[in-house]
């Protein structure tokens, strides 16, 4: 973080998914029913980590990029992804390219399984992760949008630590996780082999970061153990209170503060808890506390708002990596 004017290198080990995605829908169906959607399903890049990717990408011909971060030359983002050998593969690999993502890709590889008679024998590789993305609104008053997740994790739910190139992590100037709790094998024996890999990427100097996802199996584990190691932990106002076990009766600054400061206690340096409409408040572990509101944002100009996390992320982790770790101008 001196502030030297080279490119800094972001390393992401990020989940990627093949999204399918359907918006403005009233409501979903019943079962055995249907539900007409008027806007066209689309297939669209995604995952939280291809996400933010794509955001850093399109910051490098930005032209505000240098008053965003002052001190930096831009981020070079490299996502580390895992990917099957399949169409959604090729599909996700061109969105990438052609957004300017540096996308690395990691082959999972099936892992032997006895089957009924005790026989070892080898599984077919898993694919490439598949969601399915429904939005829309909540009431017919159309005053309450959400959205919600249908997702075969495919190879993202099986990469395991070994399988990371830490000699690659290791050589970046800040590594993030993204989509945590999408990688179900990361998170066997209390994350101890991602954990391993962390100290190795701490020893060679990088700054670190990880955003949670919901958690399907709603466990939430796995974030406490990594809260030492971490520079940043990212959580929605939801995930804040799953994983910290800190009720937030409102969404607004002053009910993330109890749990922001969990995360700290935990080890974490810096705290970023979003918080949708009213923006997002970070709390560092010296006491440090700074809220950036969004009100002045009217709900008919909120579209859709998946991804919005994700690329709040991307201008966070810009900002904080071009500003000499400043996280009020982060905010920002």
């Amino acid at each position: 973080m001196s502030g030297d004017p080279r490119p800094r290198q972001l390393a992401i080990i990020g989940d990627v998914f093949c999204d399918l995605s359907a918006t403005g829908m009233a409501g979903l169906p019943q079962w055995g029913g249907d539900r007409e959607v008027a806007s066209p399903i689309r297939m669209l890049p995604g995952g939280s980590g291809l996400n933010s990717a794509i955001q850093l990408a399109s910051y490098q011909t930005d032209p505000a990029r240098d008053a965003i971060a002052p001190h930096g030359a831009g981020v070079h983002t490299v996502l580390h992804a895992a990917l099957g050998h399949d169409s959604f593969c090729d599909f996700l690999q061109d969105q990438a390219a052609a957004a300017g993502v540096d996308m690395r890709k990691i082959s999972v590889s099936p892992e032997p399984s006895p089957d009924g008679d005790g026989r070892v024998g080898v599984q077919a590789a898993p694919g490439t992760g598949v969601c399915m993305v429904l939005s829309g609104w909540v009431d017919s008053a159309m005053s309450k949008m959400d959205r919600c997740f249908v997702t075969h994790y495919g190879v993202v739910g099986e990469l395991r630590a070994a399988s990371l190139d830490v000699e690659a992590l290791c050589a970046a100037d800040h590594v993030h996780i993204s989509g945590f709790y999408n990688f179900k094998n990361l998170q066997e024996d209390k994350c101890a082999g991602l954990i391993e890999v962390l100290h190795a990427c701490k020893a060679a100097g990088c700054t670190t970061s990880v955003c949670a996802q919901f958690d399907s199996s709603e466990v939430w584990g796995g974030i406490p153990e990594l809260c030492p190691l971490m520079d940043i932990v990212f959580v929605n106002e939801d995930e804040a209170a799953a994983i910290s076990g800190v009720a937030m009766d409102t969404v607004d600054a002053a009910a993330a503060v109890p749990a922001a400061r969990w995360f700290n206690e935990k080890g974490a340096g810096l705290a970023v808890v979003t918080l949708g409409k009213e923006g997002a408040l970070a709390m560092a572990r010296d006491g440090g506390c700074w809220h950036q509101s969004t009100r002045m944002l009217g709900m008919d100009e909120i579209k859709d708002a998946t991804g919005a996390g994700d690329a709040f992320i991307a201008g966070f982790l810009m900002a904080w990596l071009g500003n000499g770790g400043n996280a009020a101008g982060a905010l920002r």
